[in-house]
C-alpha cells in the first residue's frame, strides 16, 4: 500500500480508531476495577487514561523514515493509549488487566524498561511499559465496527515518568529542532534523578504497608505468618477471643510494623512449636502479635489481658522472652 493510500485510509477509519481507543480504556479500567478493592481502584491512576489516534501527516512522516512496506500491519501506533499511574509496582496492575482482556484481543509486550536500563545504564531516555494489542475480531463499538487485528498500542508510566516524558516531549526533542549539548546533558541528570525518585516513592510504600493495618488484617496476618513458621495452627481457642485480644490493644498496634513483628515471632517460633498444644494460646496464630507486644508492653498487656482462662500462657509468653510479669 502507498503512503496516500494509508492516509486515505487513516482518515476514513478515524471515526472508528477513535471508539477503538475508548473501548481499549474502558476495557482495561472495568477489569481493574473488578479485581482490585474500591480504595486501590481509586488511588491508583494519577491521571485521567487517554487516547489519541495518529495524525494522518505524522503516519506518513513514519512511513517514509521506517521504510514501511506494509504499513497497515507494520505500523503499530496507529492508536495510542496511556495509563499513568503512581509507583512501579502498580505498572503490574494494568499489565494484568491488559492481559486479562485477551478474549477480546492478543497482547504483545513490546518494550521492557528494565531490560533497557540493564542494556544502556547509562542511557536516561523515558522509560515506559509498552504493549501492542490487536483485536481477535471484528468489535461493535457503538454503530461502529473496529477491525480485527487492528494494533493498539498501550503505554503504562509512572507519574514520575509521564512529568519527564511530557517536558522532554514539548520542550526538548521536537523534530527538527537543536538541543545543545548541555541541555541533553541536564535532562540525563533529571532523568537518573527521576529514577531514583520512583525507587524512593516504592520502598515508602512497602513501608506503609507494613503499618497502619487493620484488625481483620492483622488476624489474616497472623495465620500467614504462624503457618510459615510453625506449621498449621491447631487450637480450641475461639476466633472470638482472638478478635477479643486485638480490640484490647489496638492502641498499641499503630507503631507496630509487620516485617518487625515476623522477624520477632521467627526468633522464637521453634519453642512457641515445642510448646503448643489445641488448649492452649501457642496453637493459637495471635500470639505472633502477642510476642511481640508483651516484649514492648508487657505491663500494659498483664495489666489489660482480657482472657482470664489464658492468664498462665500469657505468664509462659512473657518467661519466653525473658519477661516476669
Amino acid at each position: 500500500m502507498t503512503p496516500e493510500a494509508f492516509g486515505a485510509r487513516l482518515d476514513e477509519q478515524r471515526p472508528s480508531l477513535n471508539a477503538y481507543g475508548q473501548y481499549v480504556i474502558e476495557k482495561v479500567t472495568s477489569s481493574l476495577r473488578a479485581n482490585l478493592s474500591t480504595e486501590k481502584f481509586n488511588e491508583l491512576l494519577k491521571v485521567t487514561p487517554s487516547f489519541r489516534v495518529k495524525d494522518t501527516a505524522s503516519a506518513l512522516q513514519k512511513i517514509t523514515k521506517k521504510g514501511y512496506k506494509d504499513p497497515v500491519s507494520m505500523m503499530t501506533d496507529v492508536v495510542g493509549v496511556r495509563f499513568v499511574v503512581l509507583l512501579e509496582a502498580d505498572i503490574d496492575l494494568v499489565e494484568k488487566a491488559i492481559i486479562s482482556c485477551s478474549g477480546a484481543w492478543t497482547p504483545r509486550k513490546d518494550r521492557f524498561p528494565l531490560f533497557e536500563i540493564q542494556e544502556n545504564p547509562e542511557a536516561f531516555e523515558y522509560q515506559s511499559t509498552h504493549f501492542v494489542i490487536r483485536l481477535n475480531q471484528d468489535t461493535q463499538a457503538g454503530n461502529l465496527t473496529i477491525l480485527a487485528d487492528t494494533p493498539c498500542e498501550v503505554q503504562i508510566r509512572t507519574l514520575v515518568q509521564h512529568a519527564y516524558a511530557e517536558f522532554v516531549h514539548d520542550r526538548v526533542y521536537k523534530p527538527g529542532k537543536h538541543v545543545p549539548a548541555s541541555v541533553r546533558r541536564l535532562v540525563a541528570r533529571a532523568m537518573a534523578m527521576l529514577e531514583s525518585t520512583d525507587l524512593i516513592f516504592a520502598e515508602a510504600a512497602e513501608e506503609l504497608a507494613c503499618v497502619n493495618l487493620s484488625l481483620d488484617q492483622w488476624m489474616e496476618l497472623s495465620v500467614t505468618v504462624y503457618n510459615r513458621h510453625c506449621g498449621q495452627h491447631i487450637t480450641s481457642v475461639a476466633e472470638g477471643e482472638a478478635r477479643l485480644f486485638f480490640e484490647t490493644f489496638r492502641d498499641l498496634l499503630p507503631s507496630a510494623n509487620s516485617r518487625e513483628i515476623e522477624a520477632h515471632f521467627r526468633d522464637h517460633a521453634a519453642t512457641i512449636t515445642q510448646y503448643r498444644d489445641d488448649q492452649n494460646v501457642f496453637g493459637h496464630p495471635f500470639v505472633v502479635v502477642l510476642m511481640w507486644v508483651v516484649a514492648r508492653h508487657d505491663q500494659v498487656v498483664a495489666a489489660r489481658w482480657p482472657m482470664g482462662k489464658y492468664r498462665a500462657d500469657l505468664s509462659a509468653a512473657a518467661s519466653l522472652l525473658g519477661i516476669a510479669l
